[in-house]
């Protein structure tokens, strides 16, 4: 294998396994996200079963306006992680056309 295409290869490689631990990472990220969401829905539906007539509106506003805010939390982890994929598209893509051309690069030291 020429010098240039296995760094050129290693390096992509490389960069795949940070990213797939990063991928998987942010996947750990979202799901304990949902999971603090929904204690926290429980928790302000208790609140507001529990709470005086005059309190009720106040904190079911605030749990308003925390799903308003996780929504747009969830969107950002969503396109972030649609990010990561579509990088891990392209270094797949990049892979394949080192692999193509490490064996080109091969056929032709084998021709001559």
């Amino acid at each position: 294998m020429d010098v240039t295409s296995k760094t050129q290869l290693e390096a992509i490689q490389q960069e795949q396994s940070v990213l797939k631990q990063e991928i998987k990472m942010l996947q750990q990220q979202q799901e304990a996200f949902f999971q603090l969401q929904k204690q926290e829905d429980r928790l302000y539906t208790e609140l507001i079963d529990t709470s005086a007539p005059e309190e009720r509106i106040f904190f079911r506003n605030k749990g308003e306006d925390n799903r308003y805010l996780a929504k747009k939390a969830q969107n950002q982890l969503r396109e972030l992680e649609k990010q990561l994929e579509q990088r891990k598209k392209e270094l797949t893509t990049q892979e394949l056309e080192a692999e193509r051309m490490y064996r080109e690069a091969q056929r032709i030291e084998e021709e001559e």
